[in-house]
């Protein structure tokens, strides 16, 4: 942009640097654009751009990797509990299935049945 009578050419940076330099127009003609054209082009385009983002400044809010990190956890610990629940069916009914066997297992003629001994599968777990 330059000054209002075209003697000084000023810049600036996104950085906050801002730059005047004297400009010499000795021999040359100078057509720079108005400052106006230059502030109605710089608007337009920050409208084709759209507006600015706004930052996050919650400081117990989620940076974009903790919250991914959270959600791979979250999966995980769902992953685990489904687990979990599939073996206890699996158990309860294995166990069911194990006091039908035990009730057929009485009811069969004394020569057929078999003893407690026989359902056991490790007798040192009974002792832990």
């Amino acid at each position: 942009m330059s000054s209002f009578d075209t003697r000084f050419l000023i810049s600036g940076g996104n950085d906050g640097n801002l730059f005047v330099y004297k400009v010499n127009h000795a021999g040359v003609e100078l057509s720079l654009p108005s400052p106006s054209e230059s502030l109605l082009k710089a608007k337009a385009k920050e409208e084709t751009t759209g507006p600015p983002v706004d930052d996050i400044d919650d400081l117990k809010a989620y940076s974009i990797e903790e919250a991914k990190q959270k959600r791979e956890h979250e999966k995980m610990l769902k992953t685990a509990e489904d687990k979990k629940v599939k073996v206890r069916k699996t158990i309860t009914t294995l166990r069911s299935k194990f006091k039908k066997l035990k009730v057929v297992n009485k009811d069969l003629p004394k020569h057929l049945t078999l003893v407690a001994q026989d359902f056991e599968m490790d007798p040192q777990m009974d002792q832990s």
